[in-house]
């Protein structure tokens, strides 16, 4: 008996040391998706000005960091920053530090880490619509309390996070929302392997300077790999915003594309166009380019990009469809990026689809703010008998209920105008009355915009705080109310600005930033 109690116990013991074990690299499996997946989304978001110039700092959220826009070169501060080269002499140095989903108590939590590190003498300020629905918890800053980083990723405990949202325990927190949704499944490690290894490793890192330099060595000792090496200085250079360099990329490629017209060059092209900004020649190319290599997802995919930008949403859709039906199986995060940006054209035909599209997305990257994104223009066509349907359709496991089910309890409290919450208010006033406070005492001044599109009592509260504050306000929405161009034009579907809407709300805030620095 005693043999048998040992042999069970020796068997426990194993068993708990491989449990722990397992839980152990899970743990450290998600930390290292998490920090992967932070740095891939980042990008280097400094517009560099002459020395001397000032340095002002744009914090918010995804209508700062520029979601719907194709290129950082059309977000309001780089807008802002071509602005004010026109005027003066003196280049400033523009900071974009906007991160999609931010509310006033991100902003506030960050901003004496980016205080430190910019030094700015302006700090541009809009956020707000997040507070809406995150209705985050009130932050007190004393003296010396602010966070110790800038850094939009936080090390927890992922696990446990993980383990309570799947069993139908409190959601993920959704810090990473609206994040640019292509990113690749594993990021090449940078400073490692062949130059071209390297620079796209840099790039993933967020050190676009670097991969430049990744690129160029590239060239030398990789020139048959010229097409994507090319693609990417394109897109490089122009986040960097160095037009020139990123053109004489583009211009190799369609020298290389008229030469020989593959389903490689046509890709590359596409990309690079879009990577420029010339969205227009993009739709051109890729519409023939499906003709002649209707087997390319990729192509499919910047061709449903182009159809959503015109509101085309019935041709959109029908491109994600097949985007979808060729995208490779094993990459997960590309395939609910994809079901994502479908569920947003199909939702006025068939909210059923749209639905059960976001949640099979859920299911593949766990990305829940990325699914609410998905969400906000067919809130209104969703219902807890439709959501209760679409989860019996697609026949769910256990966990994946439990998954599912967090993400229908959001959609649910969803509405299309958001209702005025006393409590989210006070903190809201408070949160930004804190960051003209600590701006002020280093020396910053602030300047609080409008969103351009109606938000109730948030543009009440600031329209109210700059003038019991004296604090400029940059009224976005007065410009949108009054100016001429449609909807269609200013936006995208899902309520995001296009190039065009942020090019306006880069000169309405060049406008009164140049009258500040001529003072």
């Amino acid at each position: 008996m005693s043999a048998k109690l040992a042999l069970n116990s020796s068997r426990c013991k194993r068993w708990f040391g491989i449990v722990v074990l397992s839980i152990v690299l899970l743990e450290v499996v998600l930390q290292i998706a998490s920090y992967v997946t932070y740095l891939t989304y980042s990008r280097d978001q400094v517009a560099t000005g002459a020395e001397g110039g000032a340095t002002i700092l744009c914090i918010g959220d995804s209508y700062t960091f520029g979601l719907g826009s194709s290129s950082p070169e059309e977000t309001y501060p780089a807008t802002l920053q071509r602005q004010l080269k026109k005027q003066r002499l003196a280049e400033p140095t523009v900071i974009n530090a906007g991160w999609p989903g931010h509310n006033s108590r991100d902003l506030l939590q960050q901003l004496d880490a980016q205080l430190a590190a910019h030094s700015p003498d302006l700090v541009l300020v809009l956020v707000g619509i997040n507070d809406t629905w995150s209705k985050p918890e009130h932050l007190e800053l004393g003296e010396g309390t602010g966070s110790a980083t800038g850094s939009n990723w936080a090390w927890r405990w992922r696990t446990g996070r993980l383990f309570a949202w799947a069993f139908g325990g409190s959601a993920p927190p959704v810090a990473d929302a609206e994040t640019a949704e292509s990113a690749s499944e594993s990021a090449p490690q940078a400073g490692t392997g062949p130059p071209l290894q390297r620079a796209w490793g840099h790039v993933g890192a967020g050190n676009l300077r670097a991969a430049v330099v990744a690129f160029d060595e590239a060239l030398e000792r990789q020139p048959e790999d010229a097409l994507t090496i090319h693609k990417g200085l394109a897109q490089t250079h122009s986040s960097l915003n160095q037009s020139d360099e990123a053109r004489h990329s583009l211009q190799w490629i369609e020298g290389e594309h008229a030469r020989a017209e593959t389903q490689q060059t046509t890709e590359a092209l596409v990309d690079a166009l879009v990577a420029v900004g010339e969205h227009e020649r993009a739709f051109e190319v890729v519409s023939a380019g499906v003709r002649a290599h209707g087997a390319s997802h990729r192509l499919w995919w910047n061709l449903g990009e182009g159809h959503y930008r015109h509101w085309q949403l019935d041709a959109a859709e029908q491109a994600y469809d097949r985007c979808l039906l060729l995208s490779p199986p094993h990459e997960s995060v590309w395939r609910a990026s994809v079901m994502r940006a479908c569920a947003r054209t199909c939702y006025e035909r068939d909210a059923g689809k749209s639905l059960k599209l976001v949640i099979r997305s859920l299911l593949l990257d766990g990305n829940l703010g990325l699914c609410i994104v998905a969400m906000k223009p067919a809130r209104s066509r969703y219902s807890a008998n439709l959501a209760k349907q679409c989860m019996a359709e697609l026949g769910l496991a256990p966990a994946q209920q439990g998954a599912a089910q967090q993400l229908v309890t959001v959609m649910l409290s969803m509405t299309d105008v958001p209702q005025k919450d006393e409590a989210m208010c006070r903190i809201f006033d408070s949160h930004l009355r804190q960051i003209i406070e600590r701006c002020d005492q280093a020396g910053a001044e602030v300047m609080l915009m409008t969103y351009p599109m109606p938000t109730p009592f948030i543009v009440d509260i600031v329209r109210a705080l700059g003038k019991k504050t004296g604090a400029t306000v940059v009224d976005v929405l007065r410009l949108f109310e009054i100016t001429a161009l449609s909807r269609e034009d200013l936006f995208i579907p899902d309520g995001h600005c296009s190039g065009r809407g942020y090019r306006l709300m880069g000169e309405a805030a060049a406008a009164i930033v140049a009258k500040h620095l001529a003072r």
